[in-house]
C-alpha cells in the first residue's frame, strides 16, 4: 500500500513538473523576441561575409540597408557590383552605393567616384568622379585623397595642377597610405609639383618600401646605388633590390644581374 502510494505521488509530481515546463515554454513563446538593430544586422552580414557565406551576407546587408544603415547600403551595393552572393548588376549596385554616399559614408563616396570614372552602373563622367572623390577625401579617406591627387596630376576631370596633386598625395602619405607615400617620393625625386629634394624622396620611398611596395624598394635601391638622398651604399642597394626582386619586380632583377649578384 505504501509503495503504491509512493508511486502515485511520484507520478503526480512528474505530471506537475511537466505541466510547469509546458507553462514556462508557453510564456516564453508569448514574449516578443528582441528585434535586431540595423547595426546588429550589418555585423551579422560582415560575419557571414568573412566566412565566405556571401549569399547569407547579402541577406543581412539587405535587411540593414532597408533600415537605412549606410555601411550595409555600401556593402550591398558593392556586392551587386562584384557579384558577391547575388547576380552582378552594376545599376543596382550604383543605386545602393549612392544611398550610402548621400549619407556621407566616405568609403561609399569614393567607390561612387570610381563607378563614375569607369562608367559602371552610371554614365562615365570624370567631373562627377572628382566630385565624389573630393567629398571622401575631405573626410580624410586616404584612397580618395590619392585618387584625387592622381586626377590633378593627370588632368582628369579638373585642370592639371601638380602642386594640388602633391598636397593630396601628402595627405594620403601622412596617413600611411603606401601608394601616396610612393607617389610623393616620385614628386620629390623629380621636382614634380614641389622643389626637387632627393633626401625627401628617399624618406618617402623608404616608408613605402618598408610596407612591401616593390617599386619603392627598387627606387630606394637605385638611390643607394647612386648615392642620391642617402649615402652611397652598394650593399644596401642590393638589399633593397633583392626585396623587390623577390616580388618579381623585373627592373630589380635586372639591377641584380647588372651588379653580378643573385
Amino acid at each position: 500500500m505504501v509503495s503504491l502510494l509512493l508511486i502515485s505521488c511520484a507520478g503526480f509530481s512528474q505530471v506537475q513538473i511537466k505541466r510547469k515546463q509546458q507553462q514556462q515554454a508557453t510564456e516564453q513563446a508569448a514574449v516578443p523576441q528582441k528585434q535586431l538593430s540595423a547595426e546588429e544586422m550589418y555585423k551579422k552580414g560582415e560575419k557571414e561575409f568573412k566566412n565566405q557565406n556571401y549569399t547569407s551576407a547579402v541577406g543581412w546587408y539587405r535587411k540593414a540597408a532597408a533600415r537605412g544603415d549606410a555601411k550595409a547600403q555600401f556593402k550591398l551595393g558593392k556586392s551587386y557590383c562584384n557579384g558577391w552572393g547575388i547576380s552582378e548588376n552594376d545599376e543596382e549596385g550604383a543605386k545602393w552605393v549612392r544611398k550610402s554616399a548621400n549619407q556621407g559614408y566616405p568609403e561609399a563616396q569614393h567607390y561612387l567616384g570610381i563607378l563614375y570614372f569607369i562608367g559602371a552602373g552610371v554614365p562615365k563622367d570624370h567631373v562627377e568622379a572628382m566630385k565624389w572623390y573630393r567629398k571622401a577625401a575631405e573626410q580624410g579617406f586616404p584612397e580618395a585623397q590619392f585618387d584625387l591627387a592622381d586626377h590633378y596630376n593627370s588632368g582628369f576631370g579638373v585642370p592639371k595642377d601638380k602642386v594640388e596633386a602633391v598636397r593630396w598625395y601628402r595627405k594620403a602619405a601622412e596617413q600611411g597610405y603606401v601608394y601616396g607615400q610612393s607617389a610623393l617620393g616620385r614628386c620629390y625625386e623629380y621636382g614634380n609639383g614641389v622643389t626637387e629634394n632627393k633626401t625627401e624622396a628617399a624618406k618617402w620611398y623608404r616608408k613605402a618600401a618598408e610596407q612591401g611596395h616593390s617599386p619603392s624598394q627598387f627606387w630606394l635601391g637605385e638611390m643607394y646605388e647612386e648615392g642620391e638622398g642617402v649615402p652611397k651604399d652598394t650593399n644596401e642597394a642590393i638589399r633593397w633590390y633583392r626585396k623587390a626582386a623577390a616580388q618579381d619586380f623585373q627592373d630589380a632583377k635586372k639591377a641584380l644581374e647588372r651588379l653580378g649578384v643573385q
